[in-house]
């Protein structure tokens, strides 16, 4: 398949590797230059403006929120010169309303376009570890399973592309409530002086056994440490005030996410915005500076 890459990020250049080791044609931009010449190193074709890695049969764009998709493909008019028949899809995880005003931009252009944000960080696409909360009508989800099937799993989230976005945003909300769950627990243990590193292992052995509690506890006690955090908290902080806003949308009642905001807002203001989100919001819990 004729693949178009928009966004070479972390997630990005990991997503065009893949693509390229399982045969498929890539064109690829980039702000950065070298985030280019990366993938071109590895196969795949540069494209000199946005418009041209949107002739293809397929289109993934890998941006980071809201302003940076409305920057590269509605400001520099890259959706307008998009190939008849090209099917976009956006990964990245952006508010309910952007959602909606994507769908509608999509459609006044006559381009199909799915919802498709990520569960997974970069070192889990080698493996085909990723996990694709997709929503579009059947038909178009058709076309792109198999193709896209080297990632990982597309799971279908509905037939409106909003659906996919409001599922990313609900799971990352379910991660940040096990973080915080355990930041508290284990800060509750911990001054009491029980073996903390035990009471995860046992909960994630037992009641918790699951991917998030057992990766994130190991985090929360600091017995191993995360992976790097470029971003630090700004992407939680983001994705909560994302969350809290499509709670607003849906009239539902959210009040652990308003803890989180409010915990995530204390982490920064005591100077760990530039740390994972376990280990901040654990020393929240711990109430030590």
């Amino acid at each position: 398949m004729k693949i178009g890459i928009i966004g070479l990020g972390a997630m990005g250049k990991q997503i065009a590797l893949k693509l390229l080791a399982a045969g498929h044609e890539l064109v690829v931009w980039d702000r950065d230059p070298s985030a280019v010449e990366f993938a071109v190193a590895a196969g795949a074709v540069p494209a000199k403006t946005v418009s041209d890695a949107l002739q293809g049969e397929l289109a993934l764009s890998v941006l980071w929120d809201d302003q940076a998709i409305r920057s590269v493909l509605f400001n520099s008019a890259g959706l307008d010169g998009a190939a008849p028949g090209l099917v976009h899809m956006c990964m990245s995880t952006i508010t309910f309303e952007f959602a909606q005003e994507l769908v509608d931009y999509h459609a006044a252009r006559n381009i199909a376009f799915i919802g498709a944000p990520m569960l997974g960080r970069p070192e889990v696409i080698p493996g085909g570890g990723l996990n694709i909360l997709a929503a579009a009508a059947p038909a178009l989800l058709d076309r792109v399973e198999k193709p896209l099937s080297c990632l990982g799993r597309l799971w279908r989230m509905g037939t409106q592309p909003v659906e996919g976005y409001c599922a990313k945003l609900a799971a990352n909300f379910m991660i940040s409530g096990a973080i915080e769950s355990m930041a508290e627990a284990v800060a509750v243990l911990g001054g009491f002086g029980a073996n903390t590193d035990m009471f995860i292992s046992a909960m994630t052995e037992t009641l918790f056994s699951c991917f998030i509690y057992k990766s994130y506890g190991a985090m929360v006690t600091g017995r191993v440490p995360p992976p790097p955090t470029p971003l630090g908290l700004a992407m939680p902080i983001k994705d909560n005030a994302n969350f809290i806003g499509a709670a607003a949308k849906a009239g539902a009642h959210t009040p652990l996410a308003h803890v989180i905001k409010a915990n995530l807002a204390t982490a920064v203001a005591q100077g760990y915005e530039k740390e994972d989100w376990s280990t901040a919001l654990a020393k929240v819990a711990r109430g030590k500076n």
